[in-house]
């Protein structure tokens, strides 16, 4: 008998709590399945043609997600911060801006960094972890 029995499982899956972490990873071994056949789906490489339009599609998910997802973290926390108390709302928003700021300002630089100048990330990566 192992840590969770058939009804264990049927029970989490079937009521709707964990259907979406069921979904998500069914979708990344998707993802991993479809992408590893593709990559080995012929002894050729690929054309500049073929290339193009598989980049088009990545690009065209990734502006979308990018569209989504920055307004929903803002509304997210506007909605958050607008629903506490006057007087604690405005030491936890100005917390939360000025998170919100250092971290979107980290990230830029990060992926200027990573897309750039790999060797100056390393270096980076040095000094603070081993200096």
């Amino acid at each position: 008998m192992g840590l969770c029995s058939g009804d264990c499982l049927k029970h989490c899956f079937t009521n709707g709590r964990n259907l979406l972490t069921l979904l998500t990873v069914v979708g990344i071994l998707c993802g991993i399945v479809i992408g590893v056949s593709l990559r080995h789906a012929r002894e050729e490489d690929w054309t500049g043609r073929e290339v193009v339009y598989v980049k088009f599609l990545g690009e065209i998910f990734l502006r979308m997600l990018n569209a989504v997802v920055i307004p929903l973290i803002m509304s997210s926390l506007v909605s958050a911060v607008g629903s506490l108390n006057v007087k604690i709302s405005g030491r936890i928003g100005l917390r939360a801006a000025v998170y919100y700021a250092v971290t979107t300002i980290s990230a830029v630089v990060l992926g200027y960094l990573v897309k750039n100048n790999l060797y100056l990330l390393l270096l980076m990566f040095f000094f603070l972890f081993f200096y």
